[in-house]
């Protein structure tokens, strides 16, 4: 993402967000491909760019996740074979990828996960950032 792109997006945001979110379906059980946005919280006020897509991520309860470490600017790998050292969030997404339970609630796979970038020193070891794990109550 450009940094022309980043200020296109947090100029439509309300501001209950400081930082990033990446919006990811990866935990969803059945899918041909996978789809990873980088988003915020638009303001009702604001036009948004049409070079913007608007998404609405439905209600839901969440258990929140937190990372502590450096997070990279992004991976890209050029083939199967380079090695990609993973950042502190890949490594807890990596922990936190089979199917969840806590105190009678499971994951959602039916909504994507976010990372929560806030404002900040990513490359710090101290940076904190934090996994959305969409959940729901069983019925048991």
């Amino acid at each position: 993402m450009t940094e022309e792109e980043i200020n296109q997006l947090m100029s439509v945001t309300d501001g209950t967000i400081q930082g990033l979110l990446g919006v990811s379906d990866s935990n969803q059980e059945k899918q041909e491909r996978f789809n990873y946005l980088i988003a915020t919280r638009k303001s009702d006020k604001r036009t948004a760019a049409s070079s913007l897509e608007l998404i609405q991520i439905p209600k839901s309860d969440w258990a929140i996740v937190e990372c502590v470490g450096v997070i990279s600017a992004g991976v890209t790998a050029l083939d199967d074979k380079q090695s990609v050292k993973p950042n502190a969030l890949m490594q807890l997404k990596v922990k936190t990828s089979v199917p969840w339970e806590m105190g009678g609630s499971i994951e959602n796979t039916q909504m994507p996960r976010i990372e929560f970038y806030p404002l900040g020193d990513m490359t710090a070891e101290e940076y904190k950032s934090e996994l959305w794990i969409p959940i729901k109550t069983e019925k048991r």
